[in-house]
């Protein structure tokens, strides 16, 4: 994932761990990190792997049902 800073998006992903975040929004920006990750397989593999993990631990169904029940409850109360 290469995304620019705004929004929650600086708050889901992790620079350099789980995507790669973007200073400003321009393309010369854009076209270093895609290239930077072409080159470095390695890194490349390993930010899909954490991104994977990381949505499937925060984002599962069962994790979005559980907070949405939480929610329910405490609104009901």
């Amino acid at each position: 994932v290469i995304a620019s800073p705004v929004g929650g998006l600086q708050e889901i992903i992790i620079d350099g761990i789980n995507g790669l975040l973007l200073k400003s929004v321009n393309i010369t920006e854009i076209v270093e990190k895609i290239y930077y990750l072409y080159v470095n397989k390695e890194l490349y593999k390993e930010i899909s792997l954490n991104a994977l993990k990381i949505v499937y631990e925060k984002y599962s169904w069962d994790k979005l049902i559980s907070e949405i029940e939480k929610i329910y409850k405490t609104v009901i109360k």
